[in-house]
């Protein structure tokens, strides 16, 4: 069970299931009660709620590049992230973007859009009893973004009905705006979105005529910077006699020229030197004229080499016929020494041209090399003016590159400044609801339901657990240490209506002796009595932690039952404080008659201060009601005499004492009793108390028989401990008479 008394409780720890749906259904009724108040709050809230409507239009988000021209844009595309589709939706749900929407449709003029409109019932009740605000400064007439106070006003109240949704992870955009009206819910979520899509293309155009603009400023900069930048270079270059042709100096072009004839002439120096070389060596030989025919290749040294073979082989012939002193002999040898001859001066006029080519080579080169000389000190002698030429020239390249590229990028931006597209486009336009979205009515009660369900269980085991009362007789036993000697059912109106005349409550165990009441006395009676085996208890005080407990009702039972089954029983009132025993059975006769104070004090005899029930043979020694103090009448020898003669004389002895808490009569006079019975009304007393009753009684809490659980109602116990004690009395009615 979940009680606070349970909770120190080690072996409890465990979750029981069943108990739990015991608590649940002993607080059925404040679950129901809770649900039934809810439903019926919620169902007020229902007919009076103002119905609301949604309308929805959709939006995609293209993240696919538009080159319309083949330029980079100014400003670039969405990516496809989520942080930045989010951040459109965040864009959306701008004041700004409410502003423009509430300008658009002239919202500020709507009724449904004025400050307070739509403020909740309960802020309108403490509106009614707040205290007068002061007059705002006029710093106070402007929020923190800059808007009035009226404006930011506005776009608060044009916000609250708008709702902005991604789709899942795609590139759809729900906008979603609730208004009292359909058509406005759809004109203004429409409004929305028409204006998202202008606001991509305002922010497009303005961050492209910035562009343009930064662009054309800079232009004009690096337009003066490239003149001046060029026209240093020139100046330098007039300054410092510095000629370039082709983007080269003309010194290094012309000594560039010069080395490569420099080159070119050696090489011909050395090849027509190694030629005459080769031919004076030759001329020195024996055979040189064929050696040399081999080296000059003249056709008319070939031609001449030719005629003189011809005529050496007729010379031969000639002087083989006739001799050598024959005319014809001597004729053809004076034409081959021409032949000869001529051979002799044609090598030497083209030994002379190769000698002559040489000196020319040789001369070429020397001219080529004094030239080279000379053009070198002046290739040296501008080098430093041509370093800083170089310097001059990269800067006036650099700035000129700069430039292009800048008026390249200002043609491009001007083309888009002209040429704009979204990047978002409306899918589907908001339409009029049919239906108003809400109140959702059907989830509304679902939900309240489930809520109110919920509210109820939590009561209910919240009161299970600050209700700290003694529900079973296993509870009792656990906390106070103590048996539990019966539960005693309570006895309601309806037992008490007997055939003829009403039953006295004080003898209703012995009228209806086979009521569970009068079982539970029985037991009662039965466990007190052995509760000491060894001397069975003669004198038994009955009392309870505080008063209306039931202690009086159940003495005056056990007493008369106990008399009615033949035992020899002694009924006294010791609550001298508020003797309701005695009232009950003497009623109006109780304020005259003597009581027990004067039979101590000897005013009167025993005969004289006892009543016998007839019925039951039961002895009453009722109380006196003109007492002060009563501690020290239950304290005096004369009491623990009477006791002790009582104790002779009658079986049973039971005394009906005062509550132990509020007073110390109990205590006092448990020291001369047998056994103290205490009596505890089910689920009432708390268990503190009882337990500050238990420790009051000090050194007599040992002779404590046990505890009575008093005015139980059966049906409920057994939904805390449905096989505890006393459980069997609503199970098995064939075993106890009628209206027990």
């Amino acid at each position: 069970m979940l009680m606070k008394a349970d909770l120190p409780r080690v072996e409890d720890t465990e979750i029981d299931l069943r108990e739990i749906g015991r608590a649940l259904l002993r607080r059925w009724r404040l679950i129901v009660g809770t649900v039934a108040v809810g439903f019926a709050l919620v169902t007020l809230y229902l007919l009076v709620a103002t119905p609301l409507y949604t309308a929805t239009a959709s939006i995609l988000i293209d993240t696919r590049s538009k080159n319309i021209v083949d330029a980079e844009a100014v400003l670039a595309g969405l990516s496809a992230d989520t942080s930045a589709i989010d951040s459109q939706v965040e864009l959306i749900k701008s004041p700004t973007a409410a502003l423009r929407v509430a300008d658009k449709l002239r919202l500020d003029r709507d009724p449904d859009f004025a400050p307070g409109e739509g403020s909740s019932f309960w802020s309108s009740i403490t509106g009614l009893f707040a205290a007068e605000e002061a007059e705002p400064s006029p710093s106070q007439t402007t929020s923190s973004d800059g808007l009035s106070t009226e404006r930011a006003a506005l776009a608060s109240t044009v916000l609250a009905g708008l709702d902005v949704q991604r789709q899942g992870r795609t590139y759809v955009l729900t906008i979603s705006y609730t208004a009292k009206s359909p058509e406005k819910a759809a004109r203004i979520a429409n409004a929305f979105a028409s204006e998202y899509l202008v606001d991509q293309l305002e922010a497009r155009f303005q961050a492209t005529k910035l562009a343009t603009d930064w662009l054309n400023d800079r232009l004009a900069a690096l337009r003066t910077t490239v003149q001046a930048s060029e026209n240093a270079v020139e100046l330098y270059k007039q300054q410092n006699n510095l000629v370039s042709t082709g983007g080269q100096d003309l010194y290094e072009q012309q000594l560039g020229q010069l080395n490569e004839q420099l080159v070119l002439a050696r090489a011909d120096v050395a090849e027509k030197k190694a030629r005459l070389d080769s031919v004076e060596q030759l001329l020195q030989g024996s055979n040189r004229v064929e050696a040399l025919q081999s080296v000059l290749r003249s056709e008319v040294i070939g031609t001449l080499r030719t005629q003189q073979s011809a005529i050496a082989g007729r010379e031969a012939e000639l002087t083989t016929r006739y001799g050598s002193k024959h005319p014809q002999v001597i004729n053809i040898r004076a034409q081959r020494a021409d032949i000869e001859r001529q051979i002799n001066l044609e090598i030497q006029r083209i030994v002379a041209n190769i000698r002559n080519d040489y000196e020319v080579a040789v001369s070429r080169e020397q001219s080529l090399h004094a030239s080279l000389n000379e053009l070198q000190g002046g290739v040296e002698k501008n080098q430093a003016a041509s370093i800083r030429l170089r310097e001059l020239e990269r800067e006036a390249n650099a700035n000129r590159a700069l430039y292009e590229a800048f008026l390249n990028r200002f043609k491009e931006v001007s083309q888009q400044e002209t040429l704009q597209a979204p990047e978002a486009r409306v899918i589907a336009q908001a339409a009029p609801p049919a239906f108003p979205s809400f109140p959702n009515k059907k989830l509304i009660l679902a939900i309240a339901l489930v809520g109110f369900t919920g509210i109820g269980v939590g009561l209910a085991f919240l009161m299970e657990y600050l209700d700290d009362s003694f529900k079973t007789a296993s509870q009792v036993e656990d906390y106070l240490k103590l048996p539990t000697l019966a539960t005693v059912p309570i006895i309601s109106a309806t037992q008490l209506k007997g055939e003829g005349r009403p039953i006295p409550v004080e003898k209703f165990a012995v009228h209806k002796p086979l009521s569970t009441y009068a079982e539970a006395i029985r037991a009662l009676k039965m466990e007190v009595l052995l509760s000491n085996i060894d001397q069975p208890p003669r004198v038994v005080m009955v009392t309870s932690a505080v008063p209306g407990e039931g202690k009086t009702t159940l003495s005056s039972n056990l007493a008369s039952f106990a008399a009615h089954t033949g035992m020899k029983v002694l009924l006294m009132d010791a609550d001298l404080r508020s003797p309701a025993l005695t009232n009950r059975w003497l009623g109006q006769e109780a304020k005259k008659h003597p009581g027990l104070v004067e039979f101590l004090v000897g005013e009167v005899s025993r005969e004289q201060v006892l009543l016998k029930d007839p019925s039951t043979n039961l002895h009453f020694l009722p109380a006196s009601h003109k007492v002060q103090n009563t501690a020290e009448v239950l304290e005096s020898a004369k009491m623990r005499d009477w006791l002790r003669l009582a104790r002779e004389q009658y079986d049973l002895v039971v005394i009906d004492s005062s509550p132990v808490t509020p007073v110390v009569d109990s205590r006092v006079l448990a020291k001369d009793v047998d056994s103290v019975l205490l009596i505890i009304e089910w689920d009432r007393t708390p268990r503190e108390l009882v337990m500050t009753a238990v420790k009051n009684l000090g050194p007599s809490s040992n002779k404590i028989a046990g505890i009575a659980l008093n005015k139980v109602n059966v049906r409920k116990m057994a939904s805390y401990a449905p096989y505890g004690y006393g459980a069997a009395y609503g199970k098995y009615p064939q075993y106890y008479g009628s209206n027990d």
